[in-house]
């Protein structure tokens, strides 16, 4: 499935006019034909799991395919329109961000703007964090991402902590307070499997060893940078457990 967080498929939506169930000026023959010169089968039953209509068959094909073909679709999308002069009257700005959208989505980059979702409006630190990341991702430089984020995690496993009155000594580290709130998951019964508690305990001794990461190997200080295959790796494994502690805590 792909990766196209809840902010994005809303700004493509808007984009593509699917309101009203509707893609573009296509009728079901040329949105058939459209997809077939993709070698797509939009006609496939999977992809009605959600409904008949050209929007829903859409949507569903975002939950169910990889990135780089939900990227190379959308691409064509929007090329097609711009063709066909539908977008005459849409926001540039938002034109940009969809093409954006693609273009993170092929080069396998993370949605972080959801990070900031249900976080305190008055923390202006976690937004700043945000958005050099994902200026950081969008430029190709996930090396320049790492030191941001390991900023982000601290301040987000803190606020998650205080929010279930753990004690935050400042001397304590991030690993500690991570094995601390996951012992008051348990103690709470919200995991539900032993599987989901392994591997979130995997993240505390991920948490300790991207302490040296980021002191080390990240432009935090005067390192010569992590290379950016392992960047990315290692950016995509946290963002994937702070997303998932995210759910858990019911931030939407």
């Amino acid at each position: 499935m792909s990766t196209l967080g809840h902010i994005e498929k809303r700004k493509i939506e808007k984009i593509l006019g699917m309101e009203t169930g509707y893609v573009l000026n296509f009728s079901d023959k040329t949105f058939a034909e459209f997809f077939s010169d993709l070698d797509i089968d939009i006609t496939n039953p999977k992809y009605f799991k959600n409904g008949t209509s050209k929007a829903k068959r859409l949507r569903a094909f975002w939950e169910i395919e990889e990135d780089f073909i939900v990227s190379r679709v959308l691409k064509a999308l929007i090329s097609y329109g711009d063709g066909e002069g539908v977008f005459a009257d849409s926001n540039p700005k938002l034109m940009e961000e969809c093409i954006a959208i693609a273009e993170r989505l092929q080069n396998g980059n993370p949605d972080v703007s959801e990070l900031s979702n249900g976080i305190n409006s008055n923390n202006i630190t976690l937004e700043l964090l945000i958005s050099e990341m994902k200026s950081s991702l969008d430029r190709g430089n996930p090396e320049a991402a790492v030191d941001r984020l390991h900023t982000f995690t601290t301040n987000f496993i803190r606020e998650i902590c205080a929010k279930n009155s753990i004690d935050l000594d400042k001397d304590k580290p991030l690993h500690s307070l991570l094995g601390e709130y996951i012992k008051d998951l348990k103690k709470k019964d919200k995991l539900e499997s032993g599987m989901a508690e392994r591997i979130l305990k995997s993240n505390i001794s991920i948490l300790e060893a991207f302490n040296d990461v980021r002191n080390n190997q990240s432009l935090a200080h005067d390192n010569k940078p992590l290379n950016k295959t392992e960047s990315k790796f290692i950016f995509n494994s946290v963002v994937n457990a702070i997303k998932f502690l995210r759910e858990i805590e019911n931030i939407n």
